[in-house]
């Protein structure tokens, strides 16, 4: 089913918000795909054992820039602490973190690789 709705639906990478809030520097453990609830209804979706609906939340929207070799972790988000932090805001949900660009880069000697990513993390007033 996924792959008949390509690219409509999107691979993600979450990191949980019991990871976020009890862990030191926590890294991505999951990987889902993801689409809209509309396409998602078109491509029947709800057929999937697996698949599961997320509600609309408020949530920051960022974006980052991970070195290509490196785990996806909450360490490349300490601007979104800070934030919180200053907006009497909590975290209310899983970080999602969907791949913008994940360049392919012919010289493997390059030192410098970066995979792009917007990251959508639900939050609620304190």
């Amino acid at each position: 089913i996924a792959m008949n709705c390509m690219p409509l639906c999107r691979h993600s990478i979450t990191i949980k918000k019991e990871d976020i809030l009890t862990q030191d520097l926590p890294e991505s453990t999951y990987c889902d795909l993801t689409i809209n609830k509309e396409n998602a209804e078109f491509f029947d979706f709800s057929q999937l054992e697996e698949a599961f609906f997320v509600p609309e939340q408020t949530c920051i929207y960022t974006c980052c820039k991970i070195d290509a070799f490196d785990s996806v972790n909450w360490s490349y988000l300490s601007h979104v602490d800070r934030f919180l932090i200053e907006n009497n805001l909590k975290i209310n949900g899983n970080a999602e973190f969907l791949p913008i660009l994940n360049p392919l880069i012919a010289d493997e000697d390059a030192s410098e690789r970066y995979r792009y990513f917007e990251v959508w993390i639900p939050v609620t007033s304190l």
